[in-house]
């Protein structure tokens, strides 16, 4: 049997030579686009992986030595100069400041602790506080009192949220003289930046500060910003992190360092759903125009095919001779177009989708051939069966 299906083969290769290269140019296509779909379709879903669990914020560290550019007044101007869009679910903004008369120059004080720390949120283009309360009561982080207000917060009043008493406890020698300063007055007021705050709430977090968190309208303009952190609900947006750094670098250049973030474009998923879509309908394109490929070829054998049924060859085995013919071709056609996709083309997308190398092995093409053989194999036997007829004097009328 199989010696007639290679004369046949090479037969059809000579006498369609059109037919035959259409057949190619049809599987090759389709082979190539299918093996593409696959790896792009993973890299979608890594990606769409990664912005689910991607990154939420941003920490802006300032080198301004002098401390004299890097303020809360030049800050301030850049941020709530931004649209409203690069502000949609923030979480919270951190300024951690630090005013000039605390720093020590003295090497055993550690001056780490010593900062001035002021979340806040933008939200239509004012200043509001956050409500660190109950999250800080669920962590166990809330000693007593209560949290800002938003009346406390717009208004300016000097009220704070201090350490609680086991903080400074904590220090000895000369940085427990140090951080003195820091600690309540005889009538239990906090100095900050030398104005008196009311304390209205204690917190046990060792790992902020040894000062206490005011709001930060309350503190000077002038006060010098160590670094700033910039939270989302949700994760990140490459434009929300382009245009706060462009705004940062603009204004401050390279006294502020910005982390180098890989953030993928919200645009681009849309882009990448709909060249995924188009992707399948050229793969289902390429199989409709396969099958009438297949019925073409096959009429044209049915002169061929009914004088051997004169022969004596039965019906059934005329199926499986033209059935395992088209297969072999497709199956040779499909390791080709393989080959050409892993040796030509992955190379060049696996650089501009950086998941998609990592989809294929020979594992995923042998699972991809098996699936595109097999729906070849089920086209193939449904129209063999439906062009076939079991009475040859059927077949000879239809010649």
């Amino acid at each position: 049997m199989w010696k007639y299906i290679i004369f046949h083969l090479k037969s059809f290769i000579k006498t369609e030579k059109m037919v035959f290269i259409l057949m190619v140019c049809c599987v090759l296509s389709s082979v190539i686009t299918l093996c593409f779909t696959f790896g792009f379709y993973h890299h979608i879903e890594q990606k769409k992986t990664d912005a689910e669990i991607g990154i939420d914020g941003f920490d802006v560290e300032s080198k301004d030595d002098e401390r004299r550019t890097v303020t809360k007044e030049a800050y301030l101007e850049v941020l709530l100069g931004l649209d409203e869009k690069v502000w949609e679910k923030l979480s919270c903004i951190v300024f951690c400041g630090r005013f000039t008369d605390e720093v020590s120059d003295s090497p055993p004080i550690d001056n780490s602790l010593l900062v001035q720390y002021m979340p806040f949120i933008i939200r239509d283009g004012k200043l509001s506080p956050i409500a660190l309360k109950e999250m800080w009561k669920k962590n166990g982080l809330w000693v007593d009192g209560d949290y800002f207000t938003d009346e406390q917060f717009e208004n300016g009043e000097y009220v704070c949220i201090a350490p609680d008493s086991s903080i400074y406890d904590s220090f000895s020698g000369e940085q427990r003289e140090w951080v003195r300063k820091f600690m309540p007055t005889e009538r239990g007021t906090f100095i900050v930046g030398g104005k008196e705050y009311n304390c209205i709430g204690h917190y046990s977090m060792l790992f902020f500060s040894c000062e206490p968190m005011v709001p930060i309208t309350t503190v000077t303009d002038d006060i010098y910003i160590k670094s700033v952190g910039v939270y989302y609900e949700k994760p990140l947006t490459k434009y929300q992190y382009e245009t706060i750094s462009k705004a940062l670098k603009e204004r401050f250049g390279d006294l502020v360092e910005i982390p180098e973030l890989d953030l993928p474009e919200a645009d681009s998923m849309k882009f990448y759903n709909t060249l995924l879509v188009l992707c399948m309908v050229m793969v289902v394109f390429s199989g409709t125009v396969l099958s009438f490929l297949y019925q073409y070829i096959f009429l044209q054998r049915k002169r061929s095919l009914t004088i051997y049924r004169l022969c004596g060859l039965s019906m059934t085995r005329i199926r499986v001779m033209y059935f395992l013919e088209c297969l072999l071709l497709v199956g040779i056609l499909y390791m080709v177009g393989v080959l050409t996709f892993h040796t030509c083309i992955l190379p060049y997308f696996g650089k501009v989708f950086e998941y998609m190398s990592a989809s294929y092995g020979w594992y995923s093409y042998s699972m991809l051939g098996f699936i595109y053989v097999g729906i070849s194999a089920a086209i193939l036997a449904v129209l063999i069966f439906t062009q076939t007829k079991d009475n040859i004097v059927q077949e000879l009328k239809g010649i």
